[in-house]
């Protein structure tokens, strides 16, 4: 995001708006396999049906064509290096 940003400052348009999202859409039980993998452990999840809505979009993605096009930006950081480095976070922040 960070790269994303620096880029926009140099190339991108004043007064544009651009997204700045993944370049691949996960499931959440990706990432949860990703956590899990992470852990050396198996999650018990449950979702609370109480929390779904039915107006609640079953997909969302920002467009980053406009952001690609504008600035050569590309995903370089991987989403698993980006558990890891959250769980790592985490980690150290309660220990």
């Amino acid at each position: 995001m960070v790269r994303a940003l620096l880029l926009l400052a140099e190339k991108g348009t004043a007064g544009d708006v651009y997204n700045i999202s993944s370049e691949y859409i996960y499931k959440m039980s990706e990432i949860e396999q990703m956590i899990e993998k992470e852990l050396g452990h198996t999650l018990e999840v449950e979702p609370d049906p109480v929390l779904f809505r039915p107006a609640d979009e079953k997909v969302i993605a920002g467009n980053i064509q406009k952001l690609k096009r504008d600035t050569g930006w590309k995903q370089e950081v991987p989403m698993e290096k980006t558990v890891a480095d959250m769980l790592n976070y985490w980690r150290k922040k309660i220990s």
